[in-house]
């Protein structure tokens, strides 16, 4: 039962040679019947906002065109999986009239997942210097094991999976926000770090930022939103500190999210309930209920002791305002003011939410 990972599903991922010749997504070896290309950054939202030839920032500096994002896929997963999540995403997201509150946290989650994971698998492929050719690539694929449960949920949108958090609505932290719109810094931002597990991507007027973390961050602050911008809309250089502000935090994490799962063969639907987080809390259990005849689910049964000790380490404002000039493009010194103030585009003197 519950505990044991379904090996049918990561091992897609363990036993991933990262060799370009196998789908990233399903794991399936590509042949010339069956293989394509999946764009990191569908056609659609690069058409959308104008993105095709700008460039974007890979982790050893190189700049590359959204356009030659594109990272190796079979028909199937392009043409059935990834499209119909893509479908379900773009209806909401270029409709000026929705919102991101109407994408469910598991589609926008594997959407979020596909291009941050898409971006690394990239990485994967590209020399780290092409004048060296021993220098190996951008990103070496043991660094991949980091993101083992990234992929996982990712795989949502190929596999029936439904999730289960006692404290949150979906086990990963997702903060959906409306923005303004500021000329100087265009209708497209996209931020991601892969220390802290965290992403974010600002379209327009929507901006979303995830955190795959467990859901940890949205069960200790609930009202993050409401204490830092009054769930008000934000301009693109205060959407650039909100996720500096939760990609510090989330490097902070001293907790490991623990799930549990269980494979109803019947439907093939996979149940993946968070337990609690550290290995120190695996007491945390789950009860399964079903019929023989019917569907199949897990409730967590969480023990008092699982979030007993802190969740996170001290705040540094001096290594915060780093990350934040990381961000913003604001140079150090011009943001930190020894020995503990931080400039902020969010608040006033008097702590007011600043409406740019």
């Amino acid at each position: 039962m519950g505990k044991q990972l379904p090996k049918e599903l990561f091992d897609i991922f363990d036993g991933h040679p990262f060799d370009g010749d196998h789908c990233f997504l399903c794991g399936t070896v590509l042949t010339a019947s069956n293989r394509t290309v999946e764009h990191v950054f569908p056609r659609w939202l690069q058409d959308a906002f104008d993105l095709r030839d700008r460039t974007i920032h890979l982790l050893n500096g190189t700049l590359i065109p959204y356009r030659n994002l594109v990272i190796p896929c079979c028909k199937q997963c392009n043409g059935i999986h990834l499209s119909q999540l893509e479908n379900r995403v773009k209806n909401i997201l270029l409709d000026e009239e929705k919102s991101l509150n109407e994408i469910s946290d598991q589609d926008m989650n594997a959407w979020l997942s596909k291009i941050y994971i898409g971006i690394l698998w990239k990485e994967l492929e590209l020399s780290f210097d092409r004048r060296n050719p021993d220098a190996g690539r951008i990103l070496p694929p043991t660094v991949m094991s980091n993101f083992r449960m990234v992929h996982f949920f990712m795989q949502s949108c190929r596999k029936s999976m439904t999730f289960h958090s006692p404290h949150t609505n979906f086990p990963n932290s997702l903060l959906r926000v409306e923005c303004r719109f500021d000329g100087a810094y265009g209708r497209f931002d996209y931020l991601d770090n892969t220390d802290a597990h965290s992403v974010a991507i600002r379209m327009g007027k929507k901006g979303i930022v995830g955190l795959f973390d467990g859901g940890l961050h949205d069960m200790i602050f609930p009202d993050f939103a409401k204490h830092q911008f009054n769930e008000k809309p934000l301009h693109p250089a205060q959407f650039q500190e909100i996720f500096a502000k939760l990609t510090y935090k989330s490097m902070l994490s001293v907790r490991v999210p623990y799930f549990g799962f269980l494979h109803d063969e019947r439907d093939d639907n996979y149940t993946v309930v968070l337990l609690a987080f550290d290995d120190e809390n695996m007491s945390a259990n789950a009860i399964v209920i079903g019929a023989d005849d019917g569907p199949i689910t897990m409730v967590p049964v969480v023990p008092d002791s699982a979030l007993d000790g802190p969740a996170y380490s001290d705040w540094s404002q001096e290594n915060y305002a780093r990350v934040l000039s990381m961000y913003t493009g604001a140079p150090f010194d011009l943001l930190f003011r020894p020995p503990d103030m931080v400039a902020t585009t969010l608040h006033d003197e008097e702590g007011n939410f600043v409406e740019v």
